[in-house]
């Protein structure tokens, strides 16, 4: 395979192995694999180049391979790091070459070069974020709105989803309404009627379940019997009552009227998680955060952690950043019963749903338009 190249026995040996550090993308179909199996990867491709890799001691003597951060599954990346060590003097053109040889689809080397300092030596990296998602910008259109020069680091993780009704409103179903917030001030709204097949009950709340298109992810909502608040229901509800309330949904026919609404939310979450048990991270005494790296101004810690949402819902489907199998028997064994009726004209919980496995994606509450 690596016939046209010098053979490695003409290289001279070092003394003492040096440390060449790699940078390289990782992009494609790669993006989806675990870093465990970079790192096989990896070891298949320096095997296939048939580098003079120094190896560990011992039993299971291995080559020397060390990462920098690891990307998340899902993360495409073009400027990645990763160390190793050779026990004969090669140029990296030649380092290169035969990396350029041996490698995979959609992973290649673009740098080699010796590695002056440790990757737990480094202050901190400047990283830019190019979130690639088929929405409008308006959906995320800025998570952190000043970079601070003081910051060394920010972690950031977004979702979205897009999706359309499985049976879009025709403009006939969309009528002028009245919704009642949570102040009682009565605000003119576009309503949007339909007839659904899923109702949704318990003690202090109707509700019911539309599909989008294929019927992956639904949009689920919870209005609050009167007298009932939609906080004093928030409260009432934990994780076991709302998955046994949308796996039991009832088919029935269900009048149902949903307002277009668009919202946006974003809190500080820094005193809602030391609450939770993790005050050390927000104290820059007693964080400890030295495996992912060192800075010269300081000891590492988290100063705030902020969360953004937005979801639009209007004719066509819904759209949201932050970011059950349903059986067609069930439909057709429908008992003939007066229809339900499910009006969300006053505040009310909404959920966009994965189906398979009846958990939410999104929860959130409206009660201001």
């Amino acid at each position: 395979m690596l016939s046209e190249f010098k053979k490695i026995s003409e290289y001279p040996t070092l003394e003492t192995p040096v440390t060449i550090r790699l940078g390289f993308y990782k992009k494609g179909a790669l993006q989806y694999i675990s870093h465990l199996d970079l790192q096989r990867t990896f070891q298949r491709i320096l095997s296939r180049a048939e580098l003079p890799l120094w190896y560990t001691q011992g039993f299971n003597p291995h080559p020397k391979l060390v990462f920098g951060l690891p990307l998340p599954i899902g993360c495409e990346s073009v400027c990645e790091m990763a160390d190793i060590k050779l026990v004969r003097d090669m140029s990296a053109e030649d380092i290169l070459a035969r990396l350029h040889k041996a490698t995979v689809d959609d992973l290649d080397f673009f740098a080699c070069y010796p590695a002056e300092r440790k990757f737990a030596d480094i202050d901190g990296a400047l990283y830019e974020y190019n979130i690639d998602c088929e929405v409008d910008d308006e959906m995320i259109e800025k998570i952190v709105e000043i970079i601070d020069p003081s910051n060394v680091m920010y972690l950031i993780n977004a979702l979205a989803f897009d999706a359309e009704w499985q049976d879009i409103y025709f403009e006939s179903q969309v009528r002028k309404g009245e919704f009642t917030t949570e102040n009682c001030d009565k605000r003119k709204v576009d309503m949007m009627y339909s007839e659904e097949n899923k109702y949704l009950e318990d003690k202090k709340a109707t509700g019911f379940i539309k599909y989008y298109k294929d019927r992956k992810y639904a949009f689920a909502a919870l209005l609050p019997k009167e007298g009932v608040s939609v906080s004093e229901y928030i409260s009432s509800l934990d994780g076991e009552h709302l998955n046994e309330l949308l796996t039991n949904a009832k088919s029935a026919v269900v009048n149902t009227s949903i307002p277009k609404f668009e919202t946006e939310y974003d809190v500080e979450m820094s005193e809602v998680l030391k609450g939770m048990g993790m005050p050390d991270a927000f104290s820059s005494a007693a964080a400890d955060f030295s495996k992912l790296g060192h800075s010269t101004e300081g000891n590492i810690f988290i100063s705030r952690v902020l969360h953004k949402t937005f979801i639009s819902v209007d004719e066509r489907g819904t759209k949201a950043g932050a970011a059950t199998v349903v059986e067609a028997s069930d439909e057709c064994a429908m008992l003939v019963e007066d229809p339900k009726q499910v009006y969300l004209d006053r505040p009310f919980v909404y959920m966009l749903i994965d189906c398979e496995n009846d958990l939410p994606l999104f929860i959130g509450t409206l009660t201001n338009i």
